[in-house]
């Protein structure tokens, strides 16, 4: 569903109680493909470092 200003949002709802939780933005098909495509990217560089450097990097708070 589109809130007042057109975001498509969904709300997330406790289920034992129906209490409304939070409400999250929905993305868009374009927003999805440009994050797979960012994520795909990015793994291709984690892909080549070493156990040890990957180790490394999340003892060190990943800056790559």
């Amino acid at each position: 569903m589109a809130n007042e200003t057109g975001v498509a949002e969904l709300k997330v709802l406790n289920p034992a109680t129906g209490e409304l939780v939070d409400t999250v933005k929905l993305d868009s098909l374009e927003e999805i493909e440009a994050a797979i495509a960012e994520l795909h990217e990015g793994f291709q560089t984690w892909s080549k470092t070493t156990a040890d450097e990957r180790a490394d990097l999340l003892r060190n708070g990943m800056t790559m």
